[in-house]
């Protein structure tokens, strides 16, 4: 198919792997159509191989410099708003891409209800040696239908190719918190946005080597340890927030979005929504009641039949399991204060 392509990087104090991952851009088989850098206050010599980079590439480079820094959500939300692609494609600084990589999303055919691509990628160490597979839970490749999945399904955001007009139906100050409490990363709220939205292209191919080093602003651990739809306590409370949220968002999309999303149905995303706020509400309860009301929590859960995924039609037994051992076996350290 006929697929241009924005690549948006952010980049802070990486000159250690930045070089690399650039000459990996510059051997893509199928060029972009831009390359959209934004540096955040780098300290480094960051700014200087941007420069050095954006002299020599054989596609147009646009640099951007933050200052303050934004940190790096804002950072790759702000650099994905000037992207004149119809599809943007996300970028570490510190990873390495497959020459094909483009060229292997663009040779897919993208029926026009598909809103995301996500592929496979392979771990590295700092040195470049393979650590092992990052399926992402990709078995085959295939299309996933809209809100098919949790809403809290996240592919990561350098695997991510997606329809850059995701981004007009709400604006970014307008997200869900995250789990810490402040605004969701970019590629949370891409996901929220391009699942909402329509369907999901997968591709079980090992696009990019994603490195793992001790400057991750999030490696593989850290997001497997940490996984939303798997927290206790006040974590709990926080998913709960930010769906009831979700659902808001839901009805403040404009009324041209069904038009230019042929996959959008507003009825059903809100009342999905609306569904696993009711869930994360449920689980909250349990966490914050004393040790003589869990249980009548737990209890209430079961029987308003909360633990059943509306969206991947199947029960949520290792939750209710959890739930249920803290309900019988309270922990003082987990319950919110």
């Amino acid at each position: 198919m006929s697929m241009n392509i924005s690549i948006v990087m952010a980049t802070c104090n990486g000159e250690s792997h930045l070089a690399e991952q650039l000459e990996s851009l510059r051997r893509q088989t199928l060029p972009p159509r831009e390359l959209i850098i934004s540096d955040d206050d780098s300290t480094d010599g960051t700014w200087a191989i941007l420069q050095n980079f954006a002299a020599t590439a054989p596609f147009p480079v646009r640099l951007l410099r933050n200052r303050p820094r934004l940190g790096f959500q804002e950072n790759f939300l702000g650099a994905a708003a000037r992207a004149t692609g119809e599809w943007i494609a996300f970028c570490d600084q510190d990873d390495l891409w497959s020459a094909d990589k483009l060229d292997r999303c663009a040779a897919l055919t993208v029926p026009s209800d598909v809103t995301l691509i996500a592929h496979q990628a392979v771990l590295i160490d700092t040195n470049g040696q393979c650590l092992g597979p990052y399926q992402q839970g990709i078995a085959q490749t295939g299309i996933i239908g809209v809100l098919s999945h949790a809403p809290w399904r996240l592919y990561t955001g350098f695997s991510m190719i997606f329809r850059r007009r995701v981004l007009e139906v709400l604006p970014g100050e307008s997200r869900f918190l995250g789990s810490d409490g402040t605004l969701a990363a970019h590629d949370r709220w891409v996901s929220f946005l391009a699942q909402t939205l329509g369907r999901t292209l997968v591709l079980a191919e090992p696009l990019v080597s994603y490195r793992q080093h001790g400057g991750n602003v999030y490696g593989v651990r850290r997001r497997a340890a940490f996984g939303w739809a798997r927290r206790a306590g006040e974590e709990v409370h926080h998913v709960a927030v930010a769906a009831r949220r979700m659902a808001s968002l839901v009805d403040q999309m404009p009324s041209w979005t069904e038009e230019a999303f042929p996959g959008f149905d507003r009825a059903r995303a809100r009342a999905l929504y609306a569904a696993e706020a009711a869930y994360f509400e449920g689980r909250d309860a349990i966490y914050g009641a004393t040790r003589a009301r869990a249980l009548g929590a737990w209890l209430t859960m079961v029987r308003s039949g909360r633990y059943w995924h509306p969206a991947e039609q199947r029960l949520r037994w290792r939750a209710a399991g959890k739930d249920l051992f803290h309900a019988l076996v309270p922990s003082g350290a987990a319950r919110r204060v």
